[in-house]
């Protein structure tokens, strides 16, 4: 099955993480990815980017170059939400694409994470835009055959994204796909605009095809024997290979030029994650950290212990209560400590319960 001339590259890919509808175990995608031959891979789960970090440390393990991004939910009009593949070029790319992520869910959800329009404008950069499948804003517009509203969309994404915005074409057999790529070829020609070829992939292999639809059936709360259930005829989403592609979609004059803009978007991309070193919080304070926390702890150990242990022990107690500080400060925790008492005096003080707290530091003198 391996083509190791495979130069096409999968941008529209759905894992485990695009619940109830994506049938890729990481894992199992990964190393099914490895065997065709491709250098490069995509994740682009539904509305969220849970999947992430596994699917990065799984691909650099595998010897593939991961690509980051996410099929976003674009918020349109009565509450209508429409599919956008966006994908990390960069680490400002990166940063846009997570807070923009975050705001879906914390200030636009109802009941998919959505991101406006105006977010797209105000954090455009070091994204790259796919116009999307058949549930997109302008594969919408097109399947009712208003062309004017789709160049419309067209127009709005090319201005914010420039020379990163991709019309997307799918290899699907189905009524609504042949006609969106019949369109978006036109404008191509017609607007200048690159094309790329994507195949929205659910699954690894032809044989999870039914596994996709029973995610399907819980999904829409159908049984598996329901003739209204979601049957995808004429899809078949699972990771082709380049020879599947051209196959599909054979009789395309712009299919070459589509093929190598998935290699030349690869190849692009150049965000990384860098392991970073855990980061204390700092405090404005007039006094040093270190002194402050020594200070409180002693003041707590004159109204805590003096008093309650014996006097045979009470060196005991002091010397530990020395130790401690001294570990705490040569860890560079002192700052650490004085947040957590501060919040936790806090919510006392508002009579919040609080716990006795988690491990050794809890189970501290100081």
């Amino acid at each position: 099955m391996s083509d190791k001339n495979n130069s096409f590259v999968h941008l529209h890919v759905h894992t485990e993480f695009s619940f109830l509808d994506g049938a890729n175990r990481i894992d199992i995608l990964v190393e099914h990815a490895k065997s065709a031959g491709f250098s490069a891979l995509a994740i682009t789960d539904h509305g969220n980017m849970c999947g992430v970090m596994d699917f990065y440390k799984a691909a650099i393990a595998s010897g593939i170059k991961p690509i980051v991004g996410c099929e976003i939910y674009v918020e349109g009009t009565e509450n209508q939400n429409h599919h956008l593949t966006v994908l990390v070029r960069d680490e400002v790319g990166w940063r846009n694409l997570s807070v923009m992520s975050s705001k879906s869910f914390k200030e636009n959800f109802y009941y998919k994470p959505r991101i406006k329009k105006e977010w797209l404008k105000e954090m455009h950069e070091g994204l790259i835009v796919l116009s999307g499948c058949v549930a997109s804003e302008v594969g919408e517009l097109v399947s009712k055959e208003m062309f004017d509203e789709a160049d419309s969309v067209l127009e709005f994404y090319r201005k914010i994204f420039g020379e990163r915005f991709f019309l997307e074409l799918q290899p699907h057999n189905i009524p609504e796909q042949i006609k969106l790529n019949d369109y978006l070829i036109d404008r191509a020609e017609l607007l200048g605009l690159p094309l790329v070829v994507t195949n929205d992939v659910h699954y690894p292999t032809k044989d999870y095809h039914f596994s996709q639809e029973v995610l399907m059936c819980i999904s829409l709360r159908k049984t598996i024997d329901d003739p209204t259930r979601i049957t995808h005829p004429g899809l078949n989403l699972h990771l082709k290979t380049e020879e599947e592609i051209r196959q599909e979609l054979i009789g395309y004059a712009c299919l070459d030029e589509a093929i190598k803009n998935t290699a030349e978007i690869a190849k692009s991309v150049v965000f990384e994650f860098r392991p970073r070193k855990p980061s204390m919080p700092r405090l404005s304070l007039k006094e040093e950290p270190c002194e402050l926390l020594s200070r409180k702890a002693k003041e707590g150990f004159q109204n805590k212990v003096l008093g309650v242990v014996s006097n045979e022990v009470l060196p005991e107690y002091q010397r530990r209560l020395d130790f401690e500080l001294e570990e705490i400060r040569k860890m560079g925790f002192c700052e650490y400590f004085l947040v957590v008492e501060d919040f936790i005096s806090w919510a006392k003080n508002q009579k919040i319960s609080v716990g006795p707290g988690r491990g050794s530091v809890a189970g501290s003198l100081v």
